[in-house]
This record gives C-alpha cells, sequence and structure tokens, in this order.
C-alpha cells in the first residue's frame, strides 16, 4: 500500500512539539494539489498585506511516501523446567 502524507511545517500539532498531517493522498500528483489548494485558501483569506507577501509568506510542507503500515504485537514466552519434588 503507498500513500502520500503533507506535513505543515509551520503549524502546530495538538500536543507540544508535534506538526499537523494531512493525507492519505493517493498519488503525490494529489498530496501537492493538496498544498497548492492549501495555499490558495490562505492567499484569499489571509491578512497580510499584498505587499507584505513574497516567496516566504508561506511555510514549507513535507510530503512523506508512505513505505508500510505495520502493528506492533506482544507475544509472550513461557519456559517450561522440571524442579526436583522434595519429601
Amino acid at each position: 500500500m503507498s500513500a502520500f502524507w503533507v506535513i505543515d511545517k509551520e503549524s502546530h500539532g495538538e500536543s507540544i512539539g508535534t506538526k499537523t498531517v494531512f493525507g492519505p493522498f493517493e498519488t503525490r500528483r494529489h498530496a501537492e494539489s493538496f498544498i497548492l489548494s492549501d495555499f490558495e485558501g490562505w492567499w484569499k483569506s489571509s491578512d497580510l498585506p499584498l505587499i507584505d507577501r513574497d516567496d516566504n509568506a508561506c511555510g514549507t510542507y513535507f510530503i512523506l511516501e508512505q513505505k508500510a503500515e505495520v502493528r506492533p504485537v506482544g507475544k509472550t514466552h513461557t519456559k517450561f523446567s522440571l524442579v526436583e519434588v522434595k519429601k
């Protein structure tokens, strides 16, 4: 299963030190379209004056490709041995 995830490097997640993650997206192109749509929404609704908007006005994003989906499973091991019964 290949999927793509977008991380907004400028945003803050729900916990301290985390980032906001969007996805999964089926392709990298879908992830890129999301970023452009997100930027367009910001551009249209931002209170930042147009004169102050330059190439650095918007933050950057990571696009990550998911390589695997895993689930940890705990396994118990039982060791058997004989003990001498004292009578």
